[in-house]
């Protein structure tokens, strides 16, 4: 794919995710394009026209997809993106600003994406994974806040690969339970960096502009990404408050439940391969709730153990 912007800024932060992605000479011509534009006059980009329909509820903002048109439309924090899925075409606009830049670099551009490559059969999970080898993968899933990435670094800095900490992959030939790995930028709390030593220094240093967290590449601290993988667990955090972390069976039924919500209704077709997908992982997998308490070490062994059942 090819990305352009007006703003180098913007074209900076969507290079620092796509780092391990970039084309080299040679590479094939691209067959999606992310074109991010100046708001410099913060004129509001009308609805295109037709009849939409509401596939997501913001606070503020709206996300709204046109089926003739196979387009989506999203508009929040000044920014708005047209999403020309049937093209294959992405364009963002952007008002000045840090907070601007990076909500068009990361929620957006990662919307645009997810959407673009489940029309191409790989359809995503909002997941942290882990390997402990042997092409077992441990999925972290849940929404924000649930900690996915403190377990998934802390699985890390224990022995276990790394295939992303937040965003994966599911692919419709790559078997029941296949898994992909999206090596982006790991974004941690101030909380999760007092809990792991390595990540330490990072406390030091003010966050980068117009994000909320801290951000790195795992690789630079703990080794080098894993691509793929086979699901042999699937985990749902929860924080909680208590001493002791507590692991129980969660049905089939519940998993898919909460996995399902993070699909976007857009294109019918695609949009129930991905269901479809959901439905695979949740029905050949067991499925565990995880209640996460201050005893991090003891969680990556409650995790270990999942790879010998």
């Amino acid at each position: 794919m090819e990305v352009t912007a007006d703003d180098g800024d913007v074209l900076g932060l969507v290079d620092d995710r796509l780092v391990t992605f970039r084309a080299g000479p040679g590479a094939a011509a691209s067959s999606a394009s992310f074109r991010f534009h100046d708001r410099a006059d913060g004129l509001a980009i009308p609805l295109p026209p037709g009849q939409g329909r509401p596939v997501y509820d913001l606070p503020v903002g709206q996300v709204v997809y046109f089926d003739d048109e196979d387009l989506l439309f999203v508009e929040h924090g000044g920014v708005a993106m047209a999403a020309a899925l049937r093209q294959g075409v992405v364009d963002t606009w952007v008002v000045a600003g840090d907070r601007a830049r990076w909500l068009a670099s990361h929620p957006f551009f990662t919307i645009g994406l997810l959407e673009l490559l489940k029309r191409q059969g790989l359809f995503s999970l909002h997941a942290a994974g882990c390997s402990a080898g042997g092409g077992k993968v441990v999925l972290l899933a849940g929404p924000s806040g649930a900690g996915k990435s403190t377990l998934a670094l802390a699985l890390t800095r224990a022995g276990f690969g790394l295939l992303g900490d937040d965003t994966l992959f599911l692919g419709r030939d790559a078997g029941d339970v296949g898994v992909l790995g999206f090596p982006d930028e790991v974004d941690v709390t101030d909380a999760t960096t007092g809990l792991l030593p390595e990540l330490g220094y990072l406390l030091g240093r003010p966050k980068p502009p117009g994000a909320l967290k801290h951000r790195l590449r795992a690789e630079e601290v703990f080794g080098q990404p894993v691509s793929t993988g086979r699901a042999t667990a699937l985990v749902f955090p929860e924080v909680t408050s208590a001493v002791g972390s507590v692991l129980t069976p969660m049905a089939e039924e519940e998993a898919l439940l909460r996995l399902a919500p993070d699909v976007l209704l857009t294109e019918r077709t695609a949009s129930q391969a991905h269901l479809d997908a959901l439905g695979r992982l949740a029905g050949n997998c067991p499925a565990y709730r995880l209640e996460t308490g201050r005893d991090l070490n003891r969680v990556v062994y409650l995790v270990r153990d999942l790879f010998a059942e």
